[in-house]
């Protein structure tokens, strides 16, 4: 019957087309939650928060685990201060970390579980019944100190149950091995005196430079919230005055600011004493002063290998010189002998064209001549001349250097030429007549001076104004009396005999100094002045000793 049905329904059914091939899609997580996970794992936090919604997460429901049993007849109302008010409303494991709502919850079965009323049955004694009162009595007590934010923030600070170690402070310690074992539940208990959540564990030896660094950043800046007036010393009643309550509150507030600092000194003993044994820090630092060896041994091969490049370049730029200089001797050597050549055949060029006199006369120009202009020109321009087959084209390219030469000599000569008085004074009034912003100022002014140019000019005036800047700095042959004073100190105080070095240059320099003058004595000249001043001092020695002895 199955068959027949498939039968049945075969034809109706048709695929119209192929299912796509699968792909992977990746999602991110992203939010709060998310990075609050993420912190977590870094820093190895716990789960349990002290947040209210991160409890309510997790769900408030009761947990029978969580009771820790309490024996009723220990527990009385004159000394519901020393109860363990978390025990009472059956949150002995949470404790601290009890969410509100959870607290309210739990306070209403605890109500229900240990109320009076279920104790007023004629089976039960007069010493149950007064166990239950003052159990529910001090249930209520737990649960007012415990919903009051302030009350509850005073009772934590003070409660240490559960805590094995209390609040000692381990001591230094130098072997890695104990330092995780002896330090971390120390660290992991003291955790919760932070407001600021979640807060950095120890974590272990793997973990990271950053997270370590962050560890300590945050237990060293990070303040406590622990309060001490749980147990304050002095308590205040209604039939206390209010001088006496006053003094009562000046001695709570006291006591609580030395508890406080004290706590405040544990704390960072704590903290100390983890950062000086942590085996991670000595690490670091071991890595660090690795880095540093290496960062100074990877200086050193850097600048060894700029010092190698530096001789190997310099080593380069050495043959390069000398190979440079080998050429140009070697150039230089070729262009002599070019030259020496091409003077030979100048020579001969000369004879074979028969331009020097003769005894029988003629001739262009004299041998002379002829070897001065060959001496003269340079060897581009003999070239060519030798080059001229034609004697008459050669005569005329001679004439032609030759006038050429002449006129050089003579312009080498007048630059030369001395100035006479007669053309001095012209210069000079030439000086004073063409104004200094003129563009062609030294144009008009060797027009003013027949017989100079412009260049003759320029270069007398360059003369000029160095002779005057030499007469400044000539010292005259009259000392003041300024320097005869300066010269007695410093020949006799500051620069006495057996100075060592050249003490009459450091006397000179001293004089125009503090003579206050353009000019710089030579040596000789303040040796004559020191002795002229020695003969006259002895002289009228002599004369004081001779009006003496008469």
């Amino acid at each position: 019957r199955t068959a027949n049905v498939h039968e049945k329904y075969k034809m109706e059914f048709q695929a119209l087309g192929t299912v796509s091939a699968p792909s992977m899609v990746t999602f991110t997580d992203v939010g709060p939650v998310v990075q609050q996970q993420i912190r977590r794992k870094r820093f190895k936090l716990e789960d349990i928060s002290n947040d209210a919604e991160e409890v309510v997460d997790q769900g408030i429901d009761d947990d029978e685990d969580d009771e820790v049993p309490i024996d009723p007849e220990t527990i009385t109302p004159e000394n519901w201060r020393n109860q363990d008010h978390y025990s009472l409303l059956g949150l002995g494991i949470r404790r601290w970390r009890a969410a509100p709502e959870l607290i309210e919850k739990k306070y209403e079965k605890m109500v229900l579980k240990h109320h009076p009323d279920k104790k007023s049955s004629s089976t039960a004694t007069e010493r149950d019944r007064q166990i239950a009162d003052n159990y529910y009595t001090c249930m209520k007590k737990a649960y007012e100190q415990l919903s009051d934010p302030e009350k509850r923030r005073l009772y934590d600070s003070i409660d240490l149950v559960g805590d094995d170690i209390g609040e000692d402070v381990p001591s230094i310690t130098k072997k890695p091995g104990k330092f995780f074992e002896v330090f971390a539940p120390v660290i992991e208990r003291n955790s919760k005196w932070f407001s600021e959540k979640p807060v950095p564990l120890l974590g272990d030896m793997n973990t990271s430079k950053e997270d370590t660094e962050a560890f300590y950043d945050f237990w060293y800046r990070s303040p406590c919230w622990r309060e001490f007036g749980y147990f304050d010393e002095h308590t205040v009643s209604d039939n206390d005055s209010r001088d006496q309550k006053r003094w009562i509150e000046r001695q709570n507030k006291n006591a609580r600011k030395r508890k406080q600092k004290e706590e405040r000194a544990r704390m960072l003993k704590l903290i100390d004493n983890t950062h000086a044994s942590d085996p991670r820090i000595r690490k670091f630092k071991e890595q660090e002063k690795q880095a540093k060896i290496d960062k100074i041994e990877a200086e050193k091969r850097r600048k060894a290998e700029e010092e190698k490049a530096r001789i190997e370049s310099e080593r380069a730029a050495k043959e390069a010189a000398e190979k440079a200089e080998q050429e140009r001797k070697a150039n230089e050597k070729s262009q002599n002998e070019a030259a020496r050549n091409a003077r030979k055949k100048f020579t001969k060029t000369c004879k074979r064209m028969n331009i020097f006199p003769s005894d029988e006369g003629g001739g262009v120009v004299t041998r002379e001549q002829a070897d001065d202009l060959r001496g003269a020109l340079p060897l581009e321009r003999l070239q060519a001349l030798n080059s001229k087959t034609d004697r008459d084209e050669f005569i005329k390219a001679l004439l032609e250097e030759m006038e050429a030469h002449e006129q050089k000599k003579e312009g080498a000569n007048a630059a030369k030429k001395p100035w006479s008085q007669e053309e001095q004074a012209l210069f000079e009034e030439a000086l004073r007549k063409v104004p200094k912003d003129s563009i062609d100022r030294w144009d008009e002014i060797s027009k003013l001076v027949p017989g100079r140019t412009k260049k003759q000019c320029l270069l007398r005036a360059k003369e000029i104004r160095d002779e005057l800047e030499a007469r400044k700095k000539r010292a005259p042959t009259e000392w003041t009396a300024e320097e005869t004073l300066v010269l007695t100190k410093a020949a006799s105080k500051v620069y006495p005999p057996g100075t060592q070095g050249d003490r009459w240059g450091l006397i000179a320099k001293y004089l125009q100094i503090h003579a206050h003058t353009t000019w710089t004595r030579e040596n000789k000249d303040i040796i004559t002045k020191v002795n002229e001043a020695k003969d006259v001092k002895s002289g009228l020695e002599k004369l004081k000793k001779n009006q003496e002895d008469a």
